[in-house]
């Protein structure tokens, strides 16, 4: 089942990238966002955007870069992938160069991400993104919130 899931993703991009004729450019890469304000159904339904109009059920999965190629062609299987490694590098040299806990969690994330990207793309998903951002969130007021009780400990008692 695993190399089902590699291997047929790349077997389905290469048989219907062809077939795209028109671009979307970015309602696939941004549907977290659409969604998110409820305005996707609606923007795919204007403009006949189907984003697996050839997929078929089973183990056919889309790689990664799909939604990329779909939105944008050539360009977005080029720019994309590289601006998502460059964010996803800088949290690494980051969480190394700083390590805390919020910058633990971006990293986590990250890790995520590459980690899930055989199969499908997160980043394009609200149901990924909203855990992601949740998770990020939380940290950071659990870290801020605990600073200032503490800050607030110790000058009480000093």
């Amino acid at each position: 089942i695993p190399y089902m899931y590699i291997a047929m993703n790349l077997e389905n991009f290469v048989k219907y990238y062809s077939e795209i004729i028109s671009h979307s450019y970015g309602s696939f890469t941004f549907e977290f966002l659409t969604n998110s304000v409820g305005i996707s159904s609606w923007i795919a339904e204007y403009f006949n955007f189907d984003k697996f109009k050839l997929h078929i059920g089973g183990y056919n999965t889309f790689p990664f870069y799909w939604p990329y190629y779909y939105d944008f062609g050539i360009s977005g299987l080029a720019i994309v992938p590289f601006i998502i490694g460059f964010i996803i590098s800088n949290i690494y040299y980051r969480f190394h160069r700083n390590p805390n806990m919020v910058a633990l969690t971006l990293y986590a994330v990250a890790f995520a991400v590459i980690v899930i990207s055989y199969t499908s793309d997160p980043l394009t998903r609200l149901d990924m993104m909203l855990n992601f951002v949740v998770i990020v969130v939380a940290q950071y007021f659990i870290i801020n919130n605990g600073n200032q009780q503490i800050s607030k400990y110790i000058n009480v008692n000093t």
